[in-house]
């Protein structure tokens, strides 16, 4: 059968290579088609014609789902998940839409579009035996020929380009399943951007809103994520507060969409993606810090460094932030004639008590570096808001808002009280 097929050969062959791995007839009823074409065979046909009617014991009507597959390079091989499968047959058995996404600059569907997928073979039997056999080809499928063809990855574009797929599936259950780091480097959501791995997530929703860039879902879509900040060399791995902070910045963006998302934590596969387009790499390691207060060199800490509880002066981790002042308290305490100005700043989109956080975090900051032996006398607290003279625009040219410079504007500085630094605002 000649006939073109919305999901192409490349389908067929993989699912009629695992159909042959199980010693079925080949393309015993397992087509993937357009509307009203199928795949004849042996054993019935799985194909496309109209969902209603259709075998399958699914409630709630058929299951669709577009699933976005980040197979790019700097990230794992893509691999199947349990959880996947159940959705893939879960869309078999009640006659579903499928697409599928790829994650890359230029996110696209693959093979041009989706279809109705399923067995409307004439017993449960062969129902069951063809849909099982078409999950298995579509796992081939996923590892080895849904792959990026451009250079980058924009997971925000394809995240919406799997939405609209989802437009043209039936009434019933839809799911957008992503596996990918969600480590974007290009499009609007670009990590690669100086402070956007520690920007908060509240900023950025702003952000995409004020560009009209944020995900509409279709009604009643839900997304489900697998391998969220899985990365692969050359991509250095994220801290587990950089993928804590990511995971929440997708949560909040997609809910902002109209969506809920739940992530699964599962171990990616241990072998790399090859011999794909290029995808740069974000910089995950903050500006490393002076090893001492100096005259010459303020000790910034940002959000990349010290990290705060948004909102509040509370450390999220207190261990790691002591770990972190300690050499500072120690040489507060060798050198006895040193006076340090510890000044707090906030971004200018931080709520009214803006002063009120930047002294308290100042205060903090003063009373661990006192806990861990500096003398009292020699720190003075101060809170200068967002009117520092470290203080950088939080806005482009076109005067949208930049929600990783707002992050960077959010930090603690120690200067000496001597240096050109060192005045009290």
């Amino acid at each position: 059968m000649m006939r073109r097929l919305n999901l192409g050969l490349r389908v067929l062959m993989s699912i009629a290579l695992c159909l042959l791995a199980l010693s079925m007839p080949l393309l015993s009823g397992c087509g993937i088609g357009t509307q009203g074409q199928s795949l004849t065979g042996a054993g019935g046909s799985i194909g496309i014609g109209n969902p209603t009617g259709n075998p399958g014991n699914n409630e709630g009507g058929p299951v669709s789902l577009a699933v976005v597959v980040g197979a790019h390079a700097n990230a794992p091989q893509v691999k199947g998940y349990t959880r996947l499968d159940q959705l893939l047959a879960a869309a078999a058995e009640s006659r579903g839409y499928l697409a599928f996404v790829t994650v890359e600059g230029s996110p696209r569907l693959f093979d041009d579009g989706g279809s109705i997928v399923g067995s409307d073979a004439p017993s449960q039997r062969l129902r069951d035996e063809e849909n099982a056999a078409w999950v298995q080809g579509l796992n081939q499928l996923l590892s080895s020929q849904v792959l990026a063809e451009s250079p980058e990855a924009d997971t925000l574009e394809a995240l919406r380009l799997a939405n609209r797929a989802l437009s043209a599936a039936p009434a019933g259950q839809r799911h957008i399943v992503v596996i990918d780091s969600g480590l974007s480097t290009s499009g609007v959501l670009d990590f690669r951007q100086d402070g956007m791995l520690f920007a908060q997530a509240p900023d950025v929703v702003a952000y995409l809103k004020s560009i009209k860039s944020l995900v509409s879902f279709e009604p009643g879509v839900s997304v489900e994520w697998f391998a969220l900040g899985d990365v692969a060399a050359p991509q250095d791995a994220l801290t587990n507060r950089q993928r804590s902070n990511l995971e929440e910045v997708w949560r909040q963006v997609i809910k902002a969409g109209g969506a809920e998302v739940v992530f699964h934590d599962e171990p990616p596969s241990s072998k790399a993606a090859s011999g794909l387009p290029a995808v740069s790499t974000v910089d995950i390691e903050p500006e490393p810090l002076p090893e001492l207060i100096a005259a010459d060199q303020p000790v910034v800490f940002d959000e990349g460094s010290l990290h705060f509880i948004p909102g509040t002066n509370s450390f999220i981790d207190p261990d790691a932030a002591r770990e972190l002042l300690r050499p500072y308290a120690q040489q507060l305490a060798a050198n006895p004639i040193l006076h340090v100005h510890v000044i707090g700043t906030t971004a200018e989109c931080d709520p009214q008590y803006s002063y009120e956080l930047a002294w308290s975090r100042a205060g903090i900051v003063v009373q661990t570096l006192v806990e861990l032996g500096a003398p009292a006398e020699q720190l003075t607290p101060e809170g200068q808001g967002w009117f520092d003279q470290w203080h950088i625009t939080e806005v482009d040219e076109n005067g949208y808002y930049l929600p990783g410079n707002a992050a960077q504007n959010r930090k603690v500085v120690l200067v000496l009280a001597s240096s050109e630094h060192g005045c009290v605002l």
